[in-house]
């Protein structure tokens, strides 16, 4: 199997900051991913969250992006559903990979157990119970955000 290095993978988002979705929430991101039929159906004009923290992943992912990228995630190569949050924090669930203390490179889920909402990266966990993180489909676009630790559902 490949290998997946966070450096990358925050190298590649950070090189994303400031990307605006086009009409009806369609992306470059869902566009790449739905040509190789990353997911189990398309994924352009919906809420892209996910779908951004996947693509950096696979854009990652050396040498079969695909296998590598869905592995990293804990995501079934086939008839996988991981670009809705809930799904993806699931994956990280049932593989024992989802916590409470964030580490830089963790995936971050917004919302309640079992109905998350939002994800994005940590890019940095700070002293004052804060992490810093990139995620996309912040006010439409790809941002760089600070958020209270206590906001957040948990981690993978």
């Amino acid at each position: 199997m490949g290998e997946v290095k966070w450096s990358d993978v925050k190298r590649i988002a950070q090189n994303e900051i400031g990307y605006e979705e086009g009409p009806n929430n369609w992306t470059k991101y869902a566009e790449d991913l739905d040509a190789i039929n990353y997911f189990n159906g398309p994924k352009q004009n919906v809420a892209w969250c996910a779908t951004f923290t996947s693509w950096c992943i696979w854009k990652a992912a050396d040498p079969d992006p695909k296998g590598t990228a869905l592995a990293a995630q804990y995501q079934p190569y086939n008839d996988n559903c991981g670009c809705g949050c809930s799904f993806n924090a699931n994956y990280y669930r049932q593989a024992g990979e989802f916590s409470s203390n964030p580490q830089e490179g963790d995936v971050f889920f917004c919302g309640s157990a079992g109905n998350e909402t939002h994800t994005g990266f940590v890019s940095k966990v700070n002293s004052d119970g804060t992490i810093e993180t990139i995620e996309g489909n912040h006010d439409n676009k790809v941002a760089s955000c600070t958020r209270r630790i206590s906001d957040l559902v948990g981690f993978g």
